[in-house]
């Protein structure tokens, strides 16, 4: 389809006018900048003043000890941070995001900073969304909004739709036209904001900034109770003031800043061999006093490969119309149930999808656990159905099954759970003509077409990654809408104990 784009004249005005398709970035610091950055401890401060006390009486080596300390220091952390800077920027300059678009009535690859308001932009699987814009034209769209919503079930979108930058097209193609760049963004306002945010000091820094008040305290305490004492005693005032000053100097622990950036830059180097890369070297500690870890179940715990292991079907036509039909191939169930029809059923699902039409849908989300799809096929039979696949409790309700036959379900629903499998429910209605769009009325009195359940491996190195996680005293809470025992059993396979109180 033809769409009305942008000139290179225009092009040139726009970028003029709307400057560059890129996010707010902070300005790397100059090697200067982090040299001096090294200074700023509460250590060095201490360690400073206890250096121009040790001039102010003479002691010549104590001074040059101090200051080999501080400085050595400050080399030590200015070499790593730099490092880690450079890497940055080189990482930066391999990665240049594309866009293709159409500008002159031209289809080309362009960088995608180069983007401006009104360009036409077309998008695949895979891709990532460039700007910000509306949807002309769509595909089985699906597209992951989690950098914007943590939502990591992906959201289907229509035509006139609104699509965000940085976020992921998973399924489907699309041809979208730019509205907003850069900064003014969704995810350029976020940006904006976090940039916006002055960072808390790390808890070490704040223990650092306690135990120096504290040294401060006691050294200055010590040296007035001996100073006090020694005048009292008569002794001389000015023999008493440098013993007080040598006292003074004594409590400081010198070598404690030179041990405390030691042990930091020893873990940043360890993080760079397990491709961790950290900016900053207080930074470090943060990783360190972690407490517990919230993580999701599909496709972080286990491979997000699913594939159908069990079927429980009472009317095995109309179960694997709604495996075929009430399927947008969004996620890793859907595609699992499409290829079991494929190669374990012999059945050609994309001959099948061709001869229904669909004519309305209730997209499945986290929160309502089912999808519904009003289907004809007018070429044969002229054929109408409700297809509806989704979680059995949920579908259950929906179905004219009596209360015993529904109890007997939960329990084979549970067995399966028991053994770590997702379980899906499938159900269906012939009605007499094409529906356009659902009411609510239309999901009630469904036939029970029967169960299907899916096995995700757990990933083979997250046992082991979970049980270093575990002994270094950090709690694992697993965060998933999957039914209970299904997550249980998963939990149970990897050391993790589920506790009784759920949400």
């Amino acid at each position: 389809m033809y769409y009305k784009n942008l000139s290179t004249e225009q092009v040139k005005r726009r970028q003029e006018r709307f400057g560059n398709n890129s996010l707010p970035e902070e300005k790397p610091r100059s090697a200067w900048l982090i040299f001096f950055s090294q200074f700023v401890n509460p250590l060095v401060y201490v360690l400073l003043a206890v250096g121009l006390i040790s001039l102010l009486m003479g002691k010549y080596n104590e001074i040059w000890f101090i200051l080999v300390v501080v400085l050595l220091n400050a080399l030590m952390g200015f070499f790593e941070e730099n490092k880690t800077e450079k890497t940055l920027a080189a990482l930066k300059n391999l990665v240049h995001p594309m866009a293709r678009v159409m500008r002159d009535n031209v289809r080309r690859k362009i960088n995608a900073s180069e983007l401006v308001p009104g360009d036409i932009v077309y998008l695949g699987a895979g891709e990532k969304v460039p700007a910000d814009g509306e949807l002309l034209e769509v595909s089985s769209l699906f597209i992951n909004e989690a950098i914007l919503t943590g939502e990591s079930e992906a959201v289907k979108k229509e035509i006139g739709g609104e699509i965000f930058m940085g976020t992921i097209v998973v399924n489907g193609h699309a041809v979208m036209k730019v509205r907003t760049i850069g900064a003014a963004t969704k995810i350029g306002s976020i940006a904006q904001d976090l940039g916006e945010t002055k960072e808390p000091p790390t808890t070490l820094r704040v223990r650092l900034e306690k135990l120096t008040r504290t040294l401060i305290y006691i050294s200055v305490g010590l040296s007035a109770v001996v100073f006090v004492f020694g005048v009292l005693a008569k002794r001389n005032p000015w023999e008493m003031l440098e013993l007080a000053a040598v006292l003074l100097v004594a409590v400081i622990p010198e070598a404690l800043l030179i041990v405390v950036t030691l042990v930091l830059v020893l873990a940043m180097r360890d993080s760079l061999k397990r491709k961790a890369l950290i900016r900053r070297i207080f930074s470090v500690e943060t990783l360190g006093s972690v407490t517990t870890i919230c993580t999701d179940k599909t496709g972080t715990l286990t491979e997000g490969k699913m594939r159908v292991v069990e079927l429980d079907l009472v009317n095995s036509l109309m179960a694997k119309k709604a495996m075929n039909l009430c399927n947008n191939l969004g996620d890793s169930v859907e595609v699992a149930l499409w290829e079991h029809l494929e190669k374990k059923e012999k059945i050609k699902p994309q001959k099948i999808s061709d001869d229904f039409r669909r004519t309305a849908e209730i997209t499945f989300d986290s929160k309502h656990k089912f999808m519904a799809v009003a289907v004809s096929n007018e070429k044969i039979e002229k054929e109408h159905l409700i297809l509806v696949k989704g979680a059995p409790e949920v579908v259950l309700k929906m179905t004219n099954l009596k209360e015993a036959e529904r109890k007997q379900i939960i329990k084979q629903v549970d067995n399966w759970a028991e053994k770590g499998l997702k379980v899906l429910a499938l159900a269906s209605k012939k009605i007499n003509k094409s529906k356009t769009e659902f009411t609510g009325k239309e999901l009630v009195g469904l036939s029970w077409n029967g169960l299907v359940g899916l096995w995700d491996p757990p990933r083979k190195s997250v046992k082991r990654a979970l049980k270093r996680a575990q002994r270094a005293g950090m709690k694992v809470k697993v965060v998933t809408g999957d039914y209970h025992r299904t997550a249980e059993k998963i939990m149970n396979f990897l050391d993790i104990s589920p506790k009784k109180k759920r949400f």
